[in-house]
């Protein structure tokens, strides 16, 4: 791992700690009682949401990848996510099942990952279906949060985005599995 990967105060990290800063202003916005709550509250959520492509895009165009970033940012998703599922949860939109489910996914990949850390020094970087997972979970927050759609929409984006995720775990554990084979070589592998 270089210097370079080792860095913490990079501009994306910064923009990953504000994600998670803002994560407590969604939730009071969320129950706040004044008038448009939910709007301004899906306000901060878009805003979380569009740090995460500038930080991206920043970390990659300007060579501010790092291990901390690779931490960070994806920690900043899940949480503001989390955050939003629970809250629907609270005035029963969503099933309390549809939580546990992705939280038990998420805490699941973070203790692979941090396995994986320990043992290559190095984590895996999120790929194309950890992002539609994330996109399917932000659509279907707001459209739950603003509107009220029908059964059949509401049923089909929870899928999709249920789909997604569980699709970018099983990706992320053959990924994890290529990447320790790499490290570690079995012995006929190193024959």
């Amino acid at each position: 791992m270089t210097d370079s990967e080792k860095r913490f105060w990079t501009v994306p990290n910064v923009l990953s700690l504000i994600r998670i800063a803002m994560i407590p202003l969604f939730v009071w916005c969320f129950f706040a009682d004044f008038d448009n709550n939910r709007v301004w509250a899906i306000a901060i959520f878009l805003t979380a949401g569009a740090t995460d492509v500038v930080d991206g895009y920043i970390a990659r165009h300007f060579n501010q990848i790092s291990l901390w970033g690779r931490i960070l940012d994806p920690m900043a998703d899940k949480l503001m996510v989390f955050s939003a599922l629970i809250c629907l949860t609270a005035i029963d939109t969503l099933p309390l099942w549809l939580v546990l489910l992705y939280f038990s996914k998420e805490l699941a990949q973070a203790i692979c990952s941090y396995i994986l850390m320990r043992r290559t020094r190095d984590m895996i970087a999120s790929n194309i279906l950890g992002k539609a997972g994330t996109t399917f979970f932000y659509i279907t927050i707001v459209t739950l949060t603003l509107f009220d759609p029908p059964a059949a929409l509401q049923n089909t984006l929870l899928l999709l985005s249920y789909v997604t995720i569980v699709a970018a775990f099983v990706s992320y554990l053959l990924q994890g599995f290529r990447q320790e084979q790499l490290h570690h070589p079995t012995s006929e592998e190193e024959r």
